[in-house]
Order: structure tokens, then sequence, then C-alpha cells
């Protein structure tokens, strides 16, 4: 059994837009962290299982909107990750 950690850079495309009869929006590539732990376990020696958990933190960006209006957006998000690797 291996327990890892990880901390690294992430980037992330955001577009914000708003619905209705007046369209309008802005898109831009934000920059963050991102921070995890995980787990694999080799269950023989050709087949391995591994899950983890990792947050993603881009803070908060101001975006343009329809009618010049702005929009404080906070981008955060949690990802899991189960999965079985096979080594040939």
């Amino acid at each position: 059994m291996m327990v890892y950690g990880t901390l690294g850079l992430a980037a992330a495309n955001v577009d914000v837009s708003t619905p209705g009869p007046i369209t309008g929006g802005s898109e831009e590539t934000v920059t963050g962290f991102t921070i995890g732990l995980g787990m694999e376990y080799a269950v023989s020696e050709s087949m391995r299982v591994r899950g983890g958990i990792n947050h993603y933190s881009f803070g908060e960006e101001e975006y343009a909107v329809a009618g010049g209006d702005v929009a404080e957006v906070d981008f955060n998000f949690t990802a899991v990750e189960i999965g079985v690797l096979f080594q040939f």
C-alpha cells in the first residue's frame, strides 16, 4: 500500500455569461493551486486499485457580464478519483 499527497499549480478556463434577452459575458484563464491526498494498493502483481481526492482553488475573480455589470466569482472545486490499474 502506498499513501501519497499532491501539491501543485492548476489552470482552468472560466466562461461566465448571463442568460436572458440580453446575453453577454467574458472568458478568462485563471491559475491557482491544488492539494490532494490519495492511496494506491497492490491487489496482485499485475493489478492495483487507487483512490484520491484533490481540491482546486482559483480564488475570486471579477468578470464582465451583460449590461456592463461585473460578477464576482469564487471558483473552487473538489474532485474524487477511483481507478484500477493493470500492468502488462
